[in-house]
């Protein structure tokens, strides 16, 4: 028989843990963003959605991917335009602070490697995107390309190398090193070109960069309802 002393500390342990749990079935209290965040994806084919439906283009599945989390408040504008460079994400910065983002996802510069174009000449541009991002209180997170398959077959890509992560570390921004991680190189997972994802391809590429993007967009929520 159960004696008075275990059968109360039982309940006890109960009455803690059972909160515990739910709390962790709802992925935590603090995780959902309801505080209006915009975030403007701010690149070429790949974020265009390259021979993709709209839906199935990475900044719709990110904004799925927020929705399923319960994050009503962050919206995800599609400014990607396929087969830009830097130098045409300098020309038309205009337009991406026009949209007024909270955050902008910077995914530039494969088109630069892809073109055998000088790397500082990239460097350049991109530290220019980022610092007028910056003077207009724009979070930036950075993505790069890691250069092996197909953008390793030009002269230039060894000055690119560190490019991207060299260049985070600078003007200060997260970076996230490789947006083709876990996609580049699995034919399942791209077009028939093997360069550019198809929607499941995007799928892998949402599921790995989210964490970031769901961190920075935290921070950025509660700095905003100060």
């Amino acid at each position: 028989m159960m004696t008075d002393k275990l059968y109360h500390g039982l309940r006890l342990l109960t009455a803690v843990a059972f909160p515990l749990l739910s709390l962790a079935a709802c992925g935590g209290s603090d995780d959902a963003i309801t505080t209006p965040v915009k975030i403007v994806a701010f690149g070429d084919s790949l974020t265009a959605g390259y021979n993709l439906p709209a839906d199935a283009a990475f900044p719709s599945q990110l904004q799925q991917k927020f929705l399923s989390q319960g994050s009503t408040g962050v919206t995800i504008e599609n400014q990607g335009i396929s087969g830009d460079t830097t130098q045409d994400g300098v020309q038309r910065l205009n337009k991406v602070l026009e949209a007024k983002p909270d955050i902008v996802i910077l995914e530039l510069g494969a088109n630069d490697i892809l073109r055998d174009a000088p790397a500082e000449k990239a460097r350049s541009n991109l530290r220019q995107i980022i610092s007028e991002l910056q003077k207009a209180n724009v979070t930036v997170i950075l993505t790069g390309i890691r250069v092996n398959g197909i953008f390793a077959m030009r002269a230039s890509t060894g000055q690119y190398r560190d490019l991207f992560t060299d260049l985070g570390s600078e003007m200060g921004v997260e970076t996230y090193p490789h947006f083709l991680d876990g996609v580049m190189g699995q034919k399942e997972l791209n077009l028939q070109d093997g360069l550019h994802p198809n929607r499941d391809g995007i799928t892998v590429i949402v599921e790995n960069i989210y964490p970031l993007v769901h961190e920075v967009a935290v921070d950025v929520a509660k700095r905003k309802g100060e």
